[in-house]
């Protein structure tokens, strides 16, 4: 999955409606002819702070009701009969026809995540979204969709957005040497102050990565400004935070993880997606990032663009 891709796509749009909940067209349980469950349990505890996206890479996506529906049996059938499970896995799923379909709902623990399935809504994307993401119809249905879990209290007003990257999932086995598509400035490249004092990771590799957008400075499309950009929140970061460092582990312009600049109404452009992409492909070639790892981005209720949630 292009997870960055997705992630930005579908939760930095600023959306100023009065009830999210009334913006889409759900379709229950009963709307699709979902089979019984075999067994029922609850969630211990909500409203939830998570939520995992996926995407059925088998079936492909769907565009109209009709396949739509079939496409959501297909997955049920599969989570069931070759799984073993007792329900389909995730709680909603959506289609690139703009509607949200109920899987196990808001109440349910699911199996979409081990770890997860009773800390955070599974939602999946119907199709398979390797190397592109899903259409601006469906990508709304799933803002939409967790905003109205918001108004109705099923999720916490600041929440986090994971995507899981699989190692078995195609697009990512074929890497043979990532670091040679990234142009890497270090930091005696763009300049860096000394860190006032230094603390080494206590174990790796990690599996998780924490994306971040710098609101203030703005976008950079060339070196000069990149590197005046990083500057200028390492000085930030000291002079005001009373960090010891920069706060980042790396930082992403678009001339091209901190994505450099405002993006609350607006997506990082290609360069800058990629650029960050292949830079957690060249971690994990390194053994610095597992090969089965999660991408978070946080959603703070303080930052602009985000308070008419």
């Amino acid at each position: 999955m292009k997870s960055i891709v997705l992630v930005y796509l579908l939760f930095i749009t600023v959306a100023h409606s009065h009830s999210a909940c009334d913006e889409i067209s759900f379709i229950t349980r009963i709307g699709w002819a979902a089979r019984e469950p075999t067994s029922i349990t609850n969630l211990t505890s909500k409203p939830l702070s998570f939520f995992v996206i996926h995407h059925a890479e088998d079936p492909p996506s769907c565009y109209d009701d009709e396949s739509c529906i079939e496409r959501v049996k297909e997955i049920q059938i599969f989570h069931q009969n070759t799984q073993g499970w007792v329900d389909i896995g995730y709680h909603f799923l959506v289609g690139e026809n703009g509607k949200v379909y109920e899987g196990r709902g808001w109440d349910r623990q699911a199996a979409h995540s081990p770890g997860w399935n009773n800390d955070a809504y599974g939602i999946c994307f119907i199709g398979n979204f390797n190397i592109s993401s899903p259409n601006e119809k469906a990508l709304k249905a799933a803002h939409s969709w967790i905003k109205c879990g918001i108004e109705r209290r099923y999720v916490t007003k600041d929440f986090y957005v994971i995507t899981h990257r699989q190692s078995q999932r195609p697009g990512y086995t074929t890497c043979h040497s990532a670091s040679d598509e990234i142009s890497f400035v270090t930091r005696i490249g763009w300049g860096a102050r000394e860190p006032t004092s230094i603390t080494n990771l206590t174990s790796k590799p990690l599996s998780f990565f924490v994306v971040h957008h710098a609101e203030d400075p703005p976008s950079c499309y060339d070196d000069e400004s990149c590197i005046e950009r990083v500057k200028e929140i390492q000085i930030f970061h000291q002079n005001t935070q009373g960090w010891v460092d920069i706060g980042y582990r790396f930082l992403v312009g678009e001339n091209g993880i901190c994505f450099i600049g405002n993006f609350n109404t607006s997506s990082p452009n290609e360069k800058a997606l990629k650029a960050a992409h292949s830079w957690i492909k060249c971690g994990i070639e390194r053994r610095y990032v597992t090969k089965d790892f999660y991408v978070i981005t946080h959603r703070q209720s303080q930052r602009p663009g985000y308070t008419t949630w």
